[in-house]
């Protein structure tokens, strides 16, 4: 399968999503760095390199082709991350049903970002700034604007967002953002307080000190064991190394949850910074953002190449 390189830097393509025909693959450079953004298939990046190593998982040209934002590098979550259990919450005294997503049934998944085409407002040389205007469906019902500023500076990619409340009333609003990466020869360290045990139904339980094959807090392969969980209390940080390459890569990040997904078998894993856990509306032990009419959620994500 070949991915998405150099050959891209100026590539013009069409594609349907959502029903509409995206925009082109963006390009914006820093150095010996280069990344591919596709603001029309759910404002994703579709692939990052430092010295022609990519470092997430690119995104294959059958992927943006077909519009197949799961195959894509990275993908924004907003307003909310991972899963709501059946599509249902209670806020502000009323239940708030939304629709399903078709790869969750019967649960809501990762928000309507990633299903809409994002406008780019700004590309600079370095630096490119996407924005999505939502004004609420039956996906969610309270209108917000999303802001991604995608910015490289030498060997680090970093992602500010912002999301804006514009309801008439407080609302549940939050951003987060859902990198895939290489699984082969790849090892993962992090350390968080709270490992959240799953039920059968893929949503979390009670929480618990995170120990054996979901301790992540020295270095450990990754796939060994199928993970699809949230951490709380992440340090904020996290190294992805590849056996035999060049660079491996640090994440910080100013949200303080994660959630890692590495499914038995598969070429790929994600390692996501969250605002919140999973299910979180739901949850009496958990606090989803409740932002004001008129303010805005942000927080950053900074992954740093690091020759080794």
């Amino acid at each position: 399968m070949q991915r998405l390189g150099k050959a891209l830097l100026w590539m013009r393509s069409s594609w349907r999503w959502n029903n509409r025909v995206a925009d082109e693959v963006l390009a914006i450079r820093a150095g010996n760095s280069i990344c591919h953004v596709a603001p029309g298939l759910g404002g994703a990046l579709a692939s990052w390199e430092v010295d022609g190593q990519q470092m997430f998982r690119a995104a294959a040209e059958q992927d943006i082709a077909s519009g197949n934002i799961v195959g894509c590098a990275s993908f924004p979550l907003v307003p909310y991350s991972n899963r709501i259990g059946f599509g249902r919450f209670d806020w502000n005294g009323r239940t708030v049903k939304i629709e399903e997503n078709a790869i969750s049934r019967p649960h809501a998944i990762h928000g309507v970002g990633w299903q809409e085409a994002w406008a780019p407002v700004h590309h600079g040389a370095a630096d490119l700034t996407l924005q999505l205007d939502f004004a609420g469906d039956a996906r969610w019902p309270w209108p917000f604007r999303a802001e991604q500023q995608i910015e490289l500076i030498e060997d680090s990619l970093i992602l500010h967002i912002k999301a804006t409340n514009l309801a008439d009333e407080i609302a549940p609003l939050a951003f987060g953002h859902h990198p895939y990466f290489d699984a082969k020869a790849a090892s993962l360290q992090f350390s968080a307080g709270l490992f959240y045990q799953s039920g059968d139904d893929h949503l979390p339980k009670g929480a618990v000190a995170p120990a054996g094959e979901v301790d992540f807090s020295s270095k450990r392969s990754v796939g060994a064991s199928a993970i699809d969980n949230a951490y709380a209390d992440w340090s904020g940080g996290a190294r992805v190394a590849w056996e035999g390459r060049p660079y491996m890569l640090q994440i910080t990040s100013s949200l303080s949850n994660a959630v890692l997904y590495t499914p038995k078998g598969a070429d790929f894993f994600c390692f996501e910074p969250a605002p919140h856990i999973n299910n979180a509306l739901n949850r009496a032990d958990c606090v989803m953002p409740a932002i004001e009419p008129g303010s805005a959620f942000e927080g950053h994500i900074r992954f740093t190449a690091i020759r080794v």
